[in-house]
Order: C-alpha cells, then sequence, then structure tokens
C-alpha cells in the first residue's frame, strides 16, 4: 500500500503542475490562514513484544526465557481510515517559498488481535500470549515549507504525532490449567491505555481552485515512539512466578495518504 500510495501522490503532483501552470500568481496567494477536513488511509504497524528474564529462582529454564521472547515478538499490520479537520497558518518568503505551522485532530481507528505460541524446552507444557493493540484518534503540529510553481504548491512537511493506544497482553500455559484454543481466563492479565507521542515526515502537494479553495494530497510516515510497563504477577507452570519479571512493550508506526479540502479565511 505505501508504494502504491506514493505512485498516486506522484500522479497527483503531476496532474496539479499541468493545471497549475495556467493559474497566475505567486507565493503572496498562499499567505494567511486557513482550515479544511482530511479524509484518507493509513497502514498502521504495531510492534508488539512480551518478554521475560532468566532467574534461578523463578520457574523458566534459560531456554525457556528464549523460547518465550522468540513467541513474544509480533509485528502485524492493519489498514484503517483515517479523517481529521485541520487549521493553520502560511507565510509569503517571497521568490515563490512558503513555510507555514498546521495542526491536526482527528479519528485513525484500529484493532489488532495477535498470538504466539511455543512449547517449553524444560517440559511439554504448551505457553500462550494473546497480544491485543488498539487506538481511536491522532493528532499532528507540523510545519511546512514549499515553492509555488504558479498555483501550485510543493512541499515538505515534518513535527510532531501524538496518538492513544490501548495494549493487552495475556500469557498462560497448560500446567496452568489452560488449554490452548479454549477459553479459560488467562491469570496474567495486564493492560495500559497511554498516550504516546513521536514525529512525522511527509511530502505533498496543494493547488489552487479560487481565491478561497484548495486541494490537497500528502504522503505521511508517523513514528509515535513506544511505551513498556512491567510485571512480575505471572503464573507459570501452576505456580505464581515473581522471579520472572515480564516486560510489555508496544511501538506503533504508520505509513498515512490522504486528501484534503481547504479553505483560506
Amino acid at each position: 500500500m505505501a508504494r502504491r500510495s506514493v505512485t498516486v501522490l506522484a500522479v497527483f503532483i503531476g496532474l496539479s503542475f499541468a493545471g497549475g501552470r495556467a493559474l497566475a500568481g505567486d507565493s503572496a496567494q498562499w499567505a494567511g490562514f486557513y482550515a479544511g477536513i482530511n479524509y484518507g488511509a493509513a497502514v498502521a504497524a504495531p510492534e508488539m513484544k512480551t518478554t521475560t528474564v532468566y532467574n534461578p529462582s523463578g520457574n523458566l529454564s534459560f531456554a525457556d526465557v528464549q523460547a518465550i521472547n522468540a513467541a513474544g515478538d509480533i509485528k502485524p499490520q492493519t489498514a484503517a481510515l483515517n479523517y481529521s479537520a485541520h487549521a493553520g497558518y502560511n507565510f509569503d518568503l517571497g521568490s515563490g517559498l512558503v513555510a507555514g505551522l498546521q495542526a491536526d485532530f482527528g479519528s485513525m481507528a484500529f484493532k489488532i488481535d495477535a498470538v504466539g505460541a511455543g512449547t517449553y524446552s524444560s517440559s511439554a507444557n504448551k505457553f500462550q500470549f494473546t497480544q491485543a493493540a488498539l487506538s481511536s484518534w491522532t493528532g499532528m503540529v507540523r510545519p511546512r515549507i514549499g515553492y509555488d510553481l504558479n498555483g501550485l504548491l510543493l512541499y515538505g512537511t515534518g513535527g510532531v504525532a501524538f496518538s492513544n493506544v490501548g495494549y493487552q497482553s495475556t500469557f498462560a500455559d497448560t500446567a496452568g490449567g489452560f488449554e490452548i484454543g479454549g477459553s479459560t481466563q488467562f491469570p496474567n492479565s495486564p493492560q495500559m491505555d497511554n498516550i504516546i507521542v513521536g514525529w512525522l515526515a511527509g511530502l505533498g502537494a496543494e493547488i489552487k481552485l479560487n481565491s478561497g479553495l484548495s486541494l490537497n494530497s500528502e504522503a505521511l510516515y508517523i513514528n509515535y515512539g513506544n511505551v513498556a510497563f512491567t510485571n512480575t504477577d505471572a503464573v507459570i507452570g501452576g505456580s505464581p512466578s515473581p522471579a520472572n519479571v515480564f516486560t510489555n512493550t508496544i511501538s506503533l508506526t504508520n505509513f498515512s495518504f490522504q486528501m484534503a479540502v481547504n479553505y483560506r479565511l
């Protein structure tokens, strides 16, 4: 989807350039306040990782720890629709150069469930992870700088991105009474709901329709960073094992392609 989005953006820029050459004007036409709405699609790619450590007083052998860490590293992908509102201000720098600042806020809803499983090396018992991640909204604050080509503005953008992320990781094994694929409640079920802050970078093109309206298209790469927490309440082999500390981490990135309608105030 990322390659397709870049291709669509390139076509949009080419068509916009063809149309933009017919419009008279310079960088001053982009100056001032504007507001608009975006709609597009994103490929969300969270990396969900559950790991533990070896401790001689715990219930896991060193090989068991390695098996759990390998099974707990899951990198799923999902597509999500995103729509948002934005507002910004552009400055005319002269000689065709335009710089501005834009803020966006809206929806990017997705939910991913993933499963990892394995077998202890020290016994025939099996273990299983389920990891779930979800998000419902996103926001950005980002400068833009571009060049006007007679009514067509080509620009680059980058800045701060933030979103909410919910995450839950569960772990159980057959020695603890859990039947793989069954419906027994997991004995170890940490969860979190955090706001994460990261960065974004992207390219875009905007074309004037008249003195007030414009259309733009952009492709963005967004890295929201990661959050982690630890827990010591794992039930392993049928008994608690606080010495085997589990760490749950989620990292969230996405590639987004979106179209927008803008109105200059």
